[in-house]
């Protein structure tokens, strides 16, 4: 059975989608290596740029911790704190 794209509606921030969603091995152990810090923030960004593009964002099953591809689609409430966050890193 092949793994399909499952829509995840369980956080409301890009943050939070990728900190939940996005296997830890591939991102952050410890966010006291600013190293780490700065790839997380790199994949939020990348994150935000998705959804300005084409509404929503998605992990793949290989980076997914659930195995399979998710996706996040945010709400009008955190479209609002994607558009400020995009503002704030300008």
């Amino acid at each position: 059975m092949k793994n399909q794209l499952k829509f995840v509606n369980d956080v409301s921030t890009v943050e939070e989608f990728v900190d939940r969603y996005y296997k830890p091995e591939r991102m952050h152990e410890d966010f006291l290596d600013p190293h780490s810090r700065e790839y997380f923030e790199l994949l939020v960004k990348s994150r935000v740029e998705d959804i300005g593009i084409y509404g929503y964002t998605l992990i793949s099953s290989h980076d997914s911790v659930t195995g399979g591809a998710v996706y996040f689609k945010p709400t009008e409430l955190s479209l609002k704190k994607v558009s400020n966050y995009i503002r704030d890193k300008k």
